[in-house]
C-alpha cells in the first residue's frame, strides 16, 4: 500500500499494443510459473536499452508480484547506484 501511495512513484505506460516488455509483463500476471524466465528476459531487454543510451544511470532492478485489495500487480523498481547505498541479497 505504501508503494502505491508514495509521492515519488512513477507510473509507466506503453506507446503501442505491440511491445515485447508489455507482453512479458502481461504473461507474468497470467502465468506466474514462468516468473523467473520472464523477468530475466525483461532485465536483459532493459539492459540492452541502457547500453544503447549511456545517459541512463546503472542500478539494480527489482521485480515483484504483489496483491492489494484483491488486485494483482507486477512491479519493477530500478534503484540507481549511489555511493551511500549498499544492497544485500
Amino acid at each position: 500500500r505504501r508503494v502505491l501511495n508514495d509521492d515519488n512513484i512513477r507510473t509507466a505506460s506503453f506507446n503501442s499494443e505491440e511491445s515485447k516488455i508489455k507482453n512479458l509483463c502481461m504473461s507474468i500476471l497470467e502465468n506466474e510459473e514462468n516468473y523467473a524466465s520472464y523477468t530475466t528476459e525483461i532485465a536483459t531487454l532493459l539492459y540492452d536499452i541502457m547500453i544503447k543510451y549511456p545517459d541512463i544511470p546503472s542500478g539494480d532492478l527489482v521485480c515483484c508480484l504483489f496483491e492489494v485489495d484483491g488486485t494483482g500487480y507486477f512491479g519493477m523498481m530500478k534503484f540507481n547506484y549511489k555511493t551511500s547505498f549498499i544492497h544485500y541479497v
